[in-house]
């Protein structure tokens, strides 16, 4: 989109460290405003061999600012081993009633939740396993990804991933939108899940976004049954 970037990394030298999806990478930009500037991006893609790397940065202050703009090929960058414990779970490869793997995120928030949609992806076997993507935009324009979540759904055994996206301000372009199940005007809310998800009883929830998002959606999916040890968050 107009505002985010992905960057790819390679190793100067050797093999990338392993992650699970949904972690961080910490990365040093060195001079920066005549001192060391460190921060954390979620990786956006999941570990599926390539010798890579891919962070993908929302131009908002310093540091992004100048990954936008200053960062050329060829760079070296200082990154530290990956890092955090909101991480995705693959379910019981033998459990065929496995629950619900429902993937909800806002805005730049999508990064860790797309990584953990690859996982899902390329993890087999499929039977019995179902997932569900729920992504809140602001508009058309600021959709991002979509295209690739549309290539691993379409990847997927058919039925086994569905996709819907929630557009806050109207865009034109937005009745262009195909490949989703559904395109919703408005904002994720609890009741717009509670209709997408058929039992929040038999479901784990991984969600990332800003704090009254996460904080509202929590609340509400734990009124309507959700089990309290399913529902798990990353503040963006």
């Amino acid at each position: 989109s107009p505002n985010v970037k992905s960057l790819y990394m390679e190793p100067v030298n050797g093999e990338l460290w392993t992650f699970s999806a949904g972690q961080h990478l910490p990365i040093v930009l060195r001079p920066l405003f005549d001192r060391e500037l460190e921060r954390s991006y979620s990786l956006s893609q999941s570990w599926v061999g390539d010798n890579q790397y891919r962070i993908s940065v929302k131009l908002i202050g310093r540091a992004s600012s100048f990954l936008h703009t200053k960062v050329k090929v060829g760079d070296r960058i200082t990154v530290q081993k990956p890092a955090g414990d909101f991480v995705y779970v693959p379910p019981n490869s033998a459990e065929e009633d496995a629950p619900t793997l429902v993937l909800l995120s806002a805005g730049i928030g999508v990064t860790p939740m797309l990584s953990m949609l690859h996982e899902f992806v390329n993890s087999a076997p499929f039977k019995g396993k179902e997932a569900i993507w729920i992504y809140g935009a602001r508009s058309h324009s600021d959709h991002v990804f979509k295209q690739e979540v549309i290539e691993l759904k379409e990847r997927s055994p058919k039925g086994s991933v569905s996709t819907h996206v929630f557009y806050s301000q109207n865009d034109d372009k937005q009745k262009e939108v195909e490949g989703y199940d559904s395109v919703h005007e408005g904002r994720v809310t609890v009741d717009e899940v509670l209709k997408l998800v058929p039992n929040v009883k038999k479901a784990v929830f991984y969600m990332c976004g800003p704090g009254a998002f996460l904080a509202d959606l929590e609340d509400g999916l734990l009124r309507a049954g959700a089990d309290s040890q399913s529902v798990r968050s990353e503040t963006f």
